[in-house]
């Protein structure tokens, strides 16, 4: 049988072989075959957390069903079900099983109006899982994320994880620091408040520092610890090392979060003021959790914040507000200010709640009111001491502003060389004598503010009978010259940045050229006790950008002791300041005069009302 010739091999396909070249077209599709053969047979890769999910119920096609689609709705809600809505942005898990659900419960689960005890609303992101994971020895390691919550056979929630947790577990449950069990009453008591906290903060249970048989750890400074009932029991002030070598008890770290006070995250008043288009008032007492892992106090009653403030209260790294205290062991809180009041029961107040913190100042020319006599302090002075303020009024430290008389003038003022300015005389006339006269005695020194260029300050000469509800320059120097007489002018206690026609000599940027850091300059001139005003179309860089300030921006020592860059980006968010983008000048084409001319014959077949219709 003759042999079959075989096909010559091509030069080209031999040199292919022979040097390694690129495949043909036909070698390369036959290797694209079987990676996509080989691809088919591998098995998909299984998800280890399947068979510990949670049935779900999406609210979306029930309360906003389409033309074709009308989905039945479920009779009822057992406890442990999982609700979502993309479209309203809510996950919830049920407390308590809802009986004869129609299409209002449904709605008002998506408008989050249900009772705090009858479900607890979730970030889209969390981790709802069957506490069986817990229980289940295998070979592999899976990784649980923190604040996943788990849910008994019965429905209800049983734990909470405070850190990440790797399984299988090594030892039981209930001997795991990072996992916080949950009864049926606790669940409902505390899990919604530890859901909310940011995830800034990180959380401990108080048992850690019980614990002899970890090996040693720290405890870093701005985290919360959760007792044994779920609730908030402290924030913790520095770092500490573990294990303790003394009673908890005596820890000056840690700051204690009283249950009788409330806390709540200041992302949710933002959502709640976002909902409700209204302010919303805080109560005093209040703990606010900030995105940035800090803790601040509402210690004043009559706080209401709109949804702008809360929103940049969020957004700033520290919050400069005269009702709002950060509770930290460093001396950057102040309180009061010139023309500011604090009542005693409000010192007393502090004095009791901070009793571990003591890290707020009464700033100077601060008034305060006890009972219906008003003391003025000449200087900085810690609120823990203001309890024997009064043994300062013969060091010159504090002032006795007013003293109290029966007859004709039922407030007199000052005396010798003691200063009242326009601001102590709106505070006395708002708290003791809205209506009728106030006699300043002679000697008193009457100032005007002006932080700009100096306080401008007078003397009484006679006794003043003062029957205007302002104290200004012009009343001074014009009403009653005869009792009065100019004294001097304060010295200078602030610094003005930004582009100026006339400027001082301690300003800054009077040639208008933009700024290298205005955060530094800022700083610079806090450091020094004096108020920093940029004022409006000041240039400055800001990384690798040009900026422009939209508004004249003012900040205080008394409120501000240290700007930060995230300070800056609030400003920024807050449309006060933005990149700065030149236009460049407007260019005038030149028309040529021949495309403006026109023929007055052209007119002739116009009709005579031309006037544009509406």
């Amino acid at each position: 049988m003759a042999k079959k010739k075989q096909p010559k091999k091509s030069l080209l396909g031999s040199l292919r072989k022979i040097i390694g070249g690129p495949p043909s077209d036909a070698q390369h599709a036959k290797k694209l075959g079987k990676s996509r053969k080989s691809s088919k047979d591998r098995s998909p890769r299984r998800d280890m957390l399947a068979p510990f999910q949670l049935p779900m119920l999406d609210l979306d096609p029930l309360v906003h069903p389409t033309k074709n689609k009308n989905p039945r709705i479920p009779p009822k809600l057992n406890i442990g079900t999982i609700v979502i809505s993309q479209r309203h942005g809510i996950k919830c898990v049920l407390l308590d099983p809802i009986e004869e659900v129609d299409i209002a419960i449904l709605k008002d689960i998506c408008l989050r109006k249900v009772l705090p005890d009858q479900a607890v609303f979730l970030p889209m992101g969390s981790q709802l899982l069957k506490d069986e994971i817990l229980h289940q020895s295998r070979e592999f390691v899976i990784k649980l994320r923190k604040r996943t919550i788990f849910i008994s056979p019965g429905g209800h929630p049983v734990g909470f994880l405070l850190s990440d947790l790797s399984l299988p577990l090594r030892r039981e449950v209930s001997s795991i620091l990072d996992y916080l069990p949950l009864t049926e009453s606790t669940a409902k008591n505390s899990l919604q408040k530890l859901v909310d906290i940011p995830s800034s903060f990180a959380l401990i249970k108080e048992d850690v520092f019980y614990d002899t048989s970890e090996a040693p750890s720290t405890v870093n400074k701005g985290t919360l610890v959760i007792s044994r009932g779920g609730g908030l029991a402290g924030l913790m002030l520095e770092n500490v090392n573990l294990p303790l070598k003394k009673n908890v008890a005596d820890l000056d770290a840690m700051f204690t979060l009283k249950s009788t006070y409330e806390s709540v995250p200041i992302e949710t008043l933002a959502l709640q003021a976002s909902k409700t288009s209204k302010d919303i008032p805080i109560e005093r007492g209040t703990f606010l959790f900030s995105p940035h892992g800090k803790v601040y106090f509402i210690w004043r009653e009559g706080v209401i914040a709109s949804e702008q403030q809360l929103k940049a209260w969020a957004m700033a790294n520290t919050i400069a507000d005269s009702e709002v205290l950060e509770v930290s062991v460093t001396q950057n809180n102040t309180i009061g200010g010139p023309g500011k009041v604090i009542t005693q029961d409000e010192i007393n107040y502090l004095r009791d709640v901070f009793r571990q913190a003591g890290s707020t100042n009464i700033y100077r020319e601060t008034l305060i009111l006890d009972k219906n006599t008003f003391y003025k302090f000449n200087q900085d002075m810690p609120y823990a001491q203001t309890g024997k303020f009064r043994s300062y009024i013969h060091t010159g430290q504090i002032t006795l502003l007013n003293t109290f008389r029966k007859g004709t003038f039922s407030v007199e003022l000052g005396g010798n060389k003691i200063e009242i300015s326009d601001l102590d005389l709106v505070q006395i006339r708002k708290h003791l004598q809205p209506e009728g006269r106030l006699l300043v005695k002679i000697g008193t020194l009457l100032r005007i503010r002006d932080e700009r260029g100096g306080d401008w300050v007078y003397r009484v000469i006679n006794n003043l009978f003062y029957p205007y509800n302002t104290l200004t320059r012009p009343y001074m120097e014009e009403f009653i010259p005869d009792t009065i007489a100019f004294d001097h002018r304060a010295d200078k206690v602030s610094t003005l940045i930004g582009p100026q026609d006339n400027p001082a000599d301690d300003d800054i940027g009077a040639s208008g050229a933009p700024l290298s850091d205005l955060l530094a300059l800022i700083n610079n001139e806090l450091s020094k006790d004096r108020t920093a005003f940029v004022l409006d179309g000041t240039l400055f860089f800001l990384g690798k950008r040009l900026y422009r300030v939209n508004e004249e921006l003012s900040f205080s020592p008394q409120h501000t002791s240290k700007l930060e860059l995230r300070d800056l980006e609030a400003l920024e968010a807050e449309w006060k300041i933005h990149p700065y983008v030149d236009e460049g000048a407007e260019v005038e084409e030149d028309i040529p005069s021949e495309a403006l001319a026109f023929d007055e014959d052209e007119l002739e077949d116009l009709p005579f009302d031309t006037s544009a219709r509406s």
